[in-house]
């Protein structure tokens, strides 16, 4: 969304709370990126004080930050929050944007202050529809995926058919989390393997686990490419029979993008237990396979990713219902409001 409004002519800086990932993923892009470092608020006594401070820091930054802005954006979680405060404090216009299925906290707190609020997925406008002021411009727009991931999709064609010779699974579990995919669903495929099937692997391990990874599956016999983090992922996508993931907002985004059909695992400890509320709204459409990590041991894991490289039909039946959630255009739809909410702000509304 920030590359699309920057492509617009407009000014865009990137307000980021700290975390290692969001300059690999920014960079490139052409944006100024800006460090404000934030925290979740503790509810331990021994840590609140702490995070305290570090986040009304990030409140006294922004302010400074937000002296030339026209309008803040809020992409949701806890790293948006001193920027949101820091625009109500100078009467700055916001927008604020919600991913999930479910509002997190940030968009639950600032909602009556925006005057557009673009959701990521139709699920969730219930929950908002009555906490937003009457004139705020309310759409679901879809979850922006990067341009890149969408010109790589062709739209989310499947360029393999239902009788290709070997399957390939993809195997992600995110920044956090990645340990329950590394240890239970890589032994859940060396079930698979020994049971006689014949599939290959594509794993993002997370950080520091690659040779451990790699050597579990050389010892299972299954051919794999893994990676700690790959700049490639539109490859994976396109080449997935199917895939092994959670259940994010991006990456059921970016699954729909590319007609992928998953088995979800959604993170048990994600805020508010949105991903599992994410994964139920696929499921629900016949988008995806879920099961909880609670539940899904080696058996059970095996057990479904086995239905699904076996059933070629419910593989292209997820396939074209997932498809069916993608919003290639979000980042637009996104950008869109933004330019509204100048527009009026510029007429003084």
């Amino acid at each position: 969304m920030a590359e699309c409004l920057l492509e617009r002519g407009h000014e865009v800086t990137v307000l980021l709370c700290g975390r290692d990932v969001e300059r690999s993923l920014l960079d490139g892009s052409g944006l100024e990126m800006v460090t404000v470092r934030s925290i979740p608020l503790s509810f331990s006594p021994w840590r609140l004080a702490g995070a305290l401070a570090v986040n009304f820091t990030a409140l006294v930054r922004s302010l400074s930050l937000l002296g030339n802005a026209d309008v803040v954006v809020g992409m949701g979680g806890y790293g948006a929050a001193a920027p949101l405060a820091a625009a109500k404090l100078r009467r700055l216009p916001v927008v604020l944007f919600e991913a999930n299925a479910v509002p997190g906290r940030v968009t639950r707190l600032f909602a009556r202050h925006a005057l557009a609020l673009a959701l990521g997925m139709p699920e969730c406008e219930a929950s908002l529809r009555g906490k937003v002021r009457k004139t705020c411009l309310l759409e679901v727009t879809g979850v922006p995926v990067r341009s890149a991931l969408v010109h790589a999709s062709d739209g989310g064609s499947r360029p393999e058919s239902g009788g290709e010779e070997v399957k390939r699974i993809l195997v992600f579990g995110g920044s956090r989390g990645a340990r329950f995919f590394n240890e239970v669903v890589v032994q859940a495929l060396a079930r698979l393997k020994r049971s006689g099937l014949d599939f290959q692997v594509d794993h993002v391990s997370g950080v520091g686990a690659e040779e451990i990874v790699r050597s579990r599956y050389a010892a299972a016999g299954i051919p794999c490419e893994v990676a700690e983090y790959t700049g490639q992922m539109a490859r994976l996508y396109r080449r997935a029979s199917c895939a092994v993931a959670r259940a994010g907002a991006s990456t059921c985004a970016e699954l729909a993008v590319f007609g992928v059909p998953a088995l979800l695992i959604p993170y048990p400890f994600a805020a508010g237990d949105h991903q599992a509320r994410n994964a139920a709204a696929l499921a629900a459409d016949g988008a995806a396979v879920v099961c909880r990590q609670e539940t899904a041991d080696v058996r059970t894991v095996a057990e479904q990713v086995r239905r699904l490289l076996s059933d070629a039909r419910l593989r292209e039946r997820m396939s074209r219902a997932v498809r069916g959630r993608a919003r290639a255009e979000a980042a637009g739809r996104v950008a869109d409001m933004v330019e509204a909410v100048l527009g009026l702000n510029a007429c003084g509304k």
